[in-house]
């Protein structure tokens, strides 16, 4: 019993197991690495942030050259993680740069994914549908997916990731917003402190060092929170796989069961009308009776008023006799 429990699926258990247990096993002896890899996945959009800040008065359209900038690197960003976190939870020993490495034929394709996505994440969070959430959610394992299959086009993964993970939005988005709150309130904790250093309010000797020193700490923190995010990630993304083969496999034994019972029906019809065609005396002598009741009833009426008919005649000979009869006195007197 204990190794059944073991080895029942997120979607058995509950979600909970996912983020306590099965997430912080998956980091067990590589987490630190993990970690230091999110630390330089975080950097350039750390950077990025930073810059408008401190370069906010003098140039007042950096915001959206960086914001522009960050858009098109979270493909590309993404997907190299994803194919640095696979490597080394497989016991390989990838270096933490290789998720620079975008010298891959699918980089255009983590490129426009990485696009569309960021553009729905902002505009579901801006409008907050939770629809819109759950439909998200279903293409936010696209990367997985473009890491472990080969598409020919975009649309296609997406397609793909779509139809794994349908059914699966609820409990997603379940443990996601887990770490979505997470991420929310250090997210708004850096916008706090750079609402402060932009008023005034912190001296301005001690912008940049508070700007670097507070960003550095916010970017540990988004590491470690993030590096446990992704191990779950690529837990679920696993379990949705196995869950569907598992699913795939009782829907075969189904049909199979079912389309032998139709087999067995089929071959006791074919035996019922077999037996009905080889004995058809059956038929016969079920239909007898009805035939001689109603020629025997029938018949005996027709013999009575024919026998009336003779007897009624009888007569009629007789008083034809006696006119014959008759002349023989009239010879006698003749003579």
């Amino acid at each position: 019993m204990e190794k059944e429990t073991k080895n029942k699926s997120i979607f058995e258990d509950s979600i909970l197991n996912l983020i306590f247990q099965a997430g912080p096993k998956r980091l067990k002896g590589v987490y630190w690495k993990a970690v230091l890899a999110k630390v330089l996945y975080f950097l350039p959009f750390f950077v990025l942030a930073i810059l408008p800040i401190i370069l906010f008065g003098q140039v007042k359209q950096l915001w959206v050259v960086t914001l522009l900038i960050a858009f098109l690197l979270i493909g590309p960003m993404q997907h190299g993680y994803v194919r640095f976190f696979n490597k080394l939870t497989k016991g390989e020993n990838p270096s933490v740069v290789s998720i620079f490495c975008w010298k891959d034929e699918k980089f255009l394709q983590a490129l426009v994914i990485g696009t569309v996505m960021s553009t729905a994440y902002l505009l579901g969070t801006i409008l907050l549908v939770i629809p819109a959430l759950i439909f998200i959610a279903m293409f936010s394992m696209v990367m997985f997916c473009l890491d472990k299959f080969e598409y020919d086009n975009v649309g296609e993964a997406l397609i793909d990731c779509k139809v794994r993970m349908t059914g699966k939005g609820v409990s997603m988005l379940f443990y996601k917003l887990f770490f979505w709150v997470m991420f929310g309130l250090l997210l708004v904790g850096g916008i706090v402190l750079a609402s402060l250093i932009h008023s005034g309010v912190v001296a301005s000797a001690y912008t940049i060092t508070i700007v670097v020193g507070g960003s550095l700490i916010s970017l540990f923190f988004f590491a470690l929170i993030s590096a446990w995010y992704h191990a779950c990630n690529q837990v679920y993304f696993e379990e949705t796989l196995v869950y569907a083969e598992k699913n795939a496999k009782r829907r075969e034994q189904q049909i199979k069961f079912e389309e032998s019972l139709k087999g067995k029906a089929k071959v006791e019809e074919i035996k019922v009308e077999d037996i009905k065609v080889k004995d058809p005396v059956k038929k016969t002598t079920v239909n007898k009776p009805k035939t001689t009741a109603t020629k025997t009833t029938t018949a005996k009426p027709k013999t009575t008023t024919a026998g009336t008919k003779t007897a009624t005649a009888k007569p009629k000979t007789t008083t034809s006799a006696a006119k014959k009869s008759a002349p023989k006195p009239k010879t006698t007197t003749k003579k």
